[in-house]
């Protein structure tokens, strides 16, 4: 969530990012397509295959989308530890690394994997802010109680790290950012 949180990219920019998508030189990211699950269809095009989706990487809906984002320390500190956690995981798993990774043939570098080099996908991060949130949440519910007042419950989910961005970088000094900030709303 760093990342998002440091580049206010949208999760599925974040899901389909590749290696040679991250200049470390010029601190900025390319970004030019996104991962999305979509259902599947029959071949014969007639309705939908029962529970089966599809896991794709295609190009951004707006053509605003396609652009470069500045990476800023921490986010530049953070891609530098996932290279290493990526390389401990390949070391780890040698050969079968990515096996089971449907994308892996066409997108062999991608940035964010699982441990067994699987494609990290937008709905593991909605699992894990589900489990932020209900800890959060469940330590507010006693605080409140404690407190003899009204809880005041959150909702956290990947786009709000989104949204967090624009608000946090805003400030009148930030020309980068703006341009950045109109050229993709």
């Amino acid at each position: 969530f760093l990342i998002l949180l440091n580049t206010g990219l949208r999760i599925g920019e974040l899901c389909a990012l590749e290696w040679k998508d991250v200049d470390f030189e010029n601190r900025i990211l390319h970004i030019n397509k996104t991962l999305n699950r979509t259902p599947s269809y029959h071949k014969d095009g007639n309705g939908l295959a029962k529970g089966e989706n599809v896991i794709q990487i295609t190009s951004p809906k707006k053509e605003a989308s396609y652009r470069y984002v500045p990476l800023n320390d921490n986010a530049i500190a953070a891609f530098q530890t996932w290279v290493r956690k990526q390389a401990q995981d390949r070391k780890k798993y040698k050969k079968t690394w990515g096996q089971s990774n449907p994308l892996f043939t066409e997108y062999p570098d991608l940035v964010f994997t699982t441990e067994k080099g699987n494609a990290y996908l937008p709905v593991y991060a909605e699992a894990e802010c589900r489990r932020i949130e209900k800890i959060i949440n469940n330590k507010e519910k006693i605080s409140a109680g404690e407190e003899k007042r009204k809880p005041e419950y959150i909702h956290i989910y990947p786009h709000i790290f989104r949204h967090t961005f624009i608000k946090w970088d805003l400030s009148p000094k930030n020309k980068v950012c703006k341009r950045y900030v109109n050229r993709v709303f």
